[in-house]
């Protein structure tokens, strides 16, 4: 059984964007962790740290630099890698189901506000009929609930600013 924390040659291949013959060339002198027979073929496997570095020490001997010009540009591969990795799990999880799309939540909750501020706005009114509560006790009752609602409105458009980045731009 082999070990999944190596890398044969075609997996650092696809892995940092380079070409597989490419790599093998750059990777000589580059001590394998384990080394195969398979038919008339040797497989040579690397840890990633390993062959990483000694790109980076040869990639700094043939132009005279320190090789950071070389990790950032696999530092960028890797993000990308990550950041597609993420994309296709974000993805699958919609087609799953198990993700909601962002515009479908807000249409939901915008009609659930919209239900609950329309019942604060009926509270004086049910109060004055039901109780026969004074016309003063119903303008001070109707100031609290419109600056309740008043309160309600500037936290939600705090949060979808938060979430969106600031740009304001859900419903």
């Amino acid at each position: 059984m082999t070990n999944p924390s190596l890398w044969s040659i075609n997996k650092l291949a696809a892995e940092l964007g380079m070409d597989r013959r490419k790599l093998a060339l750059d990777l000589e002198g580059c001590k394998p962790v384990e080394e195969r027979q398979i038919g008339s073929r040797i497989e040579r496997r690397y840890t990633l740290a390993t062959a990483v570095r000694h790109l980076i020490h040869r990639n700094a001997a043939s132009t005279g630099t320190d090789g950071a010009e070389g990790l950032n540009a696999r530092e960028e591969q890797a993000r990308l890698w990550r950041a597609t990795r993420i994309s296709r799990e974000l993805d699958n999880d919609e087609r799953a189901a198990k993700l909601i799309p962002a515009s479908e939540v807000e249409i939901e909750f915008s009609a659930i506000i919209k239900s609950f501020v329309g019942f604060l706005e009926q509270i004086p009114d049910i109060l004055e009929r039901d109780t026969g509560i004074s016309g003063h006790v119903v303008e001070r009752l109707q100031a609290v609930v419109d600056r309740e609602r008043e309160r309600l409105y500037q936290e939600i458009q705090a949060r979808v600013n938060r979430a969106d980045g600031g740009t304001g731009s859900a419903s």
